[in-house]
C-alpha cells in the first residue's frame, strides 16, 4: 500500500511538473471548407433554372422582333427591333408589367406577349422552387455555416477557449467564463444545443458550430 501511494504521487507531481510547463501557442485556423464551395454548390444546384430564365428571355426577344406588326402611318412596318423587343421582355418576363410599348401591337404581338408571360411565370416558379429546396439543402447549410464560423473566428483578436460540447456542463462553463469577460467558442456534435446560444444571451459574441471536435 505505501508503494502505490508513493507511487501515485510521483505521478502526480510528474503531471503537474508538466502542467506547469504548459504555454499558449498561436495556431492557424483550420481551411478545410475553401470559401468558394457554397458558390459552387448554389451555381450547381441553379444551373438548370438560371438556363431555363435564359432561354425563356432569349426566344421572347427573338420571336417578338421576328413577329409582324401593324402597319404605321407613317409607313413603319411596326415590328420592334432587337432592343425594343428586349425592353418589352425585360419589363414583361420579370412580371413587373411596366406598360409602356412603342405602339399599338398586332394580334402576332400580342399572341406572343401572352405565351412569353405565361413561359416567364412557370420559369420563375421552377426557379423558386429550386431556391427553397437549396435553402433546405444539408450539404449547402453545412457550407455556409462553416464559412460563417471561420469568419467569426478569423475576426475575432483576444484569446478564446474552445468548449467541447453545449450542454448542461458545458453551458455553465460558458456562463462563467462570460461573466468573467473571456470570449469563448461553442463546438458540438449536436445542431440543437449550437441553436440554444441564441437564446442563451450571453454577453459576449459566442460562435458555435456543429462539428465533431475530433476532427481539424
Amino acid at each position: 500500500m505505501a508503494r502505490t501511494r508513493y507511487a501515485r504521487r510521483s505521478v502526480q507531481l510528474h503531471h503537474t511538473s508538466r502542467t506547469r510547463r504548459l504555454q499558449l501557442a498561436q495556431v492557424d485556423i483550420p481551411n478545410e471548407i475553401p470559401n468558394t464551395t457554397a458558390v459552387f454548390i448554389v451555381l450547381r444546384k441553379m444551373r438548370g433554372p438560371l438556363i431555363a430564365l435564359i432561354s425563356i428571355m432569349t426566344v421572347g426577344v427573338i420571336g417578338l422582333s421576328l413577329m409582324p406588326g401593324v402597319p404605321q402611318p407613317d409607313g413603319g412596318h411596326g415590328r420592334l427591333d432587337a432592343f425594343e423587343a428586349f425592353y418589352v421582355m425585360t419589363y414583361t418576363a420579370t412580371t413587373i408589367g411596366f406598360g409602356e410599348i412603342p405602339h399599338v401591337f398586332s394580334i402576332e404581338q400580342r399572341w406572343w406577349i401572352i405565351f412569353s408571360i405565361y413561359a416567364a411565370v412557370i420559369g420563375w416558379a421552377y426557379a423558386l422552387a429550386k431556391l427553397m429546396g437549396l435553402l433546405q439543402d444539408s450539404a449547402f447549410t453545412t457550407a455556409r455555416a462553416g464559412q460563417s464560423f471561420r469568419r467569426t473566428i478569423s475576426r475575432l483578436r483576444e484569446p478564446f477557449t474552445i468548449i467541447v460540447g453545449y450542454g448542461y456542463i458545458g453551458r455553465s462553463v460558458a456562463r462563467a467564463l462570460d461573466q468573467r469577460h473571456r470570449r469563448v467558442v461553442i463546438i458540438d456534435r449536436d445542431t440543437v444545443p449550437i441553436e440554444r446560444l441564441a437564446t442563451d444571451l450571453l454577453s459576449e459574441e459566442t460562435p458555435g458550430l456543429t462539428a465533431d471536435a475530433r476532427r481539424p
